[in-house]
């Protein structure tokens, strides 16, 4: 059997590299073989969104780098780790790149799935989901966000099995271990994805807090004005405009090559 693992974790990250450690040692004592992708050494660029991965190259990212190599050795593979330190309940930058070029192994066709819609299968088999993250001390909301978008990420890749956990930094070396080996009978019982709910949030009013009178729009989709995250953000701001807030929209991935529009942007902000 064979497990890729994601490892989204930055330079100098103890947690992470103790993490990692312990579940190496005890896939390997289970006899898999493993693949480990340290995502932050290797060149992977931005998805596009250009969909050419499914028009053009079905199943083959239009851009040639590190990322076509991960996306071939998931779909060989039988288990799928995520390693990630757990930033506002979601992935690393470098694991979210990695994740976001996963696209190419679906198909661009859709069905129902537990009367959801998802994209279909473009493989007959995927492998099972272990996703891992650690968090500096305990932390409820980020934990549950955390868990319900592995879970969400795990029905996208149709894992049959599927497990979540997270790890505190001031865990013993012994507890992860014994945590690694918890997640791995869990996966060998055949636990499925399991639904995890978004903690509730509730709007609270703070003291002498001011009446909103602007709003800023960042749109960080390639796809700028073509993208959902602009058909999203645009509905939102029509209603604001209903309310005589004035807004304004700004384009990151032009922004971001242009250092008079970077000084703009952070004058807006």
């Amino acid at each position: 059997m064979k497990a890729v693992i994601l490892d989204g974790s930055h330079a100098n990250d103890i947690t992470g590299e103790r993490v990692r450690a312990a579940l190496l040692a005890e896939l390997r004592s289970r006899g898999w073989e493993v693949e480990h992708f340290l995502l932050r050494d290797m060149k992977i660029g931005n998805c596009a969104g250009d969909f050419f991965c499914w028009i053009r190259n079905p199943g083959l990212c239009n851009v040639d780098d590190a990322n076509r190599d991960i996306a071939a050795a998931i779909v060989q593979g039988d288990l799928l780790v995520y390693l990630t330190q757990i930033t506002f309940g979601g992935y690393s930058s470098a694991l979210k790149k990695a994740v976001d070029h996963q696209v190419q192994n679906i198909s661009p066709f859709f069905a129902k799935v537990n009367g959801e819609t998802h994209h279909q299968k473009r493989y007959q088999k995927y492998p099972d989901c272990l996703t891992i993250g650690w968090l500096e001390q305990p932390d409820a909301q980020a934990e549950a966000v955390f868990r319900h978008l592995a879970w969400r990420n795990a029905l996208n890749m149709y894992a049959k099995s599927a497990v979540s956990g997270v790890v505190l930094a001031g865990q013993t070396d012994g507890e992860i271990q014994d945590s690694a080996q918890g997640w791995l009978e869990s996966l060998d019982k055949g636990i499925k994805p399991q639904a995890v709910a978004l903690p509730e949030t509730r709007p609270v009013a703070e003291p002498g807090a001011v009446e909103i009178r602007r709003a800023l729009l960042l749109v960080g989709s390639p796809r700028t004005r073509k993208s959902t995250s602009h058909s999203l953000g645009g509905y939102l701001f029509e209603q604001l405009g209903k309310q005589n807030i004035q807004t304004e929209t700004v384009f990151l991935h032009t922004v971001l090559r242009s250092q008079e529009k970077s000084r703009a942007l952070l004058d807006a902000v």
